[in-house]
């Protein structure tokens, strides 16, 4: 049945997945003074957004490509959870996998975050970008115990019988 709670919390894991592409994971600011203001460096999961314009930071595509890639590999792996709703067993093995690919990715974004900070020799303001992905973990994890719960409530029935 596709209307279980563990459908509602992969949902919930993949819609924090999909929010972490439109909020950066940290801020670099800098300038001379605490009150002259001069620009920001956003560290979002796809790239660097500098502002302004004119600020050079050497970090290419390829730098950000393990963190797209494995992010994109965890949303697709939640909505094949969600479709493989007969398949507990199975479901289970994957979940597991996509909970190991998300604390990858958790550690990558930490990792990266601090190169940055220590490239730029900038303090770093870590924002809502860097929750995103503990959310995806903590209800993945949730919807493991869940699946295992159904799995063992499938099976004590299959005893009765």
């Amino acid at each position: 049945m596709i209307q279980r709670i563990q459908t509602v919390y992969l949902i919930v894991a993949f819609i924090a997945l999909i929010l972490q592409f439109f909020f950066p994971v940290s801020v670099y600011m800098f300038g001379d003074t605490v009150d002259t203001y001069t620009g920001t460096v956003s560290f979002y999961l796809y790239g660097l957004v500098k502002q302004p314009i004119t600020l050079e930071i050497a970090y290419k595509f390829v730098f950000y490509l393990p963190m797209i890639a494995i992010a994109i590999a965890v949303l697709i792996l939640t909505v094949l959870i969600i479709l493989q709703y007969k398949k507990r067993l199975k479901q289970l093995r994957t979940i597991n996998f996509a909970i190991l690919l998300n604390i990858v990715l958790i550690v990558l974004l930490f990792f990266y975050t601090d190169k940055i900070a220590k490239d730029l020799s900038l303090p770093t303001q870590y924002r809502m970008g860097s929750v995103f992905p503990l959310i995806s973990l903590v209800f993945l994890i949730l919807a493991m115990y869940a699946i295992k719960r159904d799995e063992r409530l499938v099976r004590s029935l299959d005893r009765l019988r």
